[in-house]
């Protein structure tokens, strides 16, 4: 916490004021993401479904990109940690809800409820993979399609 405090340029009492504890720190944190990772793949009602899967995909894992070293430490978190595991399951669940929700209206899913978290955990897969090669063959969206 004091390496936090010290980075963001304030005490660590003032850190603490507002996050009791690392663990606190650390979920308001990842809401944060959670909500600007949401606000990024909201999909586009005039585009065909097709390209608003396409294009919240690529938002998805362009977001994955951007913060590919806290994220990997976060899919290794979750790994070893159940509590971090469950928030990150919890995400993934949402935004692919959301997506397919997006993309199909008031329409009920094609395929059972595990499919759109099968897909989030794949592109979780394929973009950790993806952002650890500097020169991809295709695009995420387009990799993480096979899946």
């Amino acid at each position: 916490m004091a390496r936090i405090a010290k980075e963001a340029g304030i005490s660590k009492a003032l850190l603490y004021h507002y996050f009791p504890s690392k663990q606190a720190y650390f979920e308001a944190t990842l809401q944060a993401a959670a909500e600007e990772l949401r606000d990024r793949t909201e999909p586009d009602p005039s585009l065909p479904a097709a390209q608003q899967l396409e294009r919240s995909l690529d938002v998805y894992l362009g977001w994955i990109e951007e913060h590919s070293e806290g994220y990997n430490k976060l899919i290794i978190t979750a790994g070893e940690v159940a509590e971090v595991r469950q928030m990150v399951e919890g995400v993934r669940a949402s935004t692919a809800q959301r997506i397919l929700e997006g993309i199909l209206g008031d329409g009920k899913p094609s395929r059972p409820a595990p499919a759109p978290r099968s897909a989030a955990g794949c592109g979780s897969w394929t973009a950790r993979a993806w952002t650890g090669s500097p020169t991809p063959a295709t695009s995420p969206a387009t990799s993480c399609a096979a899946c």
